[in-house]
């Protein structure tokens, strides 16, 4: 059985894909949630993707920040 941190691991692209899936996600859920449709907002985000957990183990995993507010 496949761990998938060995496979965002060893293929990259497919980390990029599961991403985007995640923004993308979040996104929709900011912007609902804001009260706004897909086509009258938008939403940013910084993503840091860390490969290692605190004992130097394999476990990669996303740290997002999405902005909030408006922006003109």
């Amino acid at each position: 059985m496949s761990r998938p941190g060995v496979l965002f691991a060893s293929r990259p692209q497919r980390m990029g894909r599961v991403l985007g899936i995640v923004y993308r996600a979040i996104s929709s859920h900011l912007i609902k949630k804001a009260g706004f449709t897909q086509k009258t907002a938008q939403t940013r985000a910084v993503t840091l993707i860390q490969r290692f957990g605190g004992a130097l183990n394999l476990n990669v995993h996303y740290h997002m920040l999405f902005l909030g507010g408006r922006i003109y």
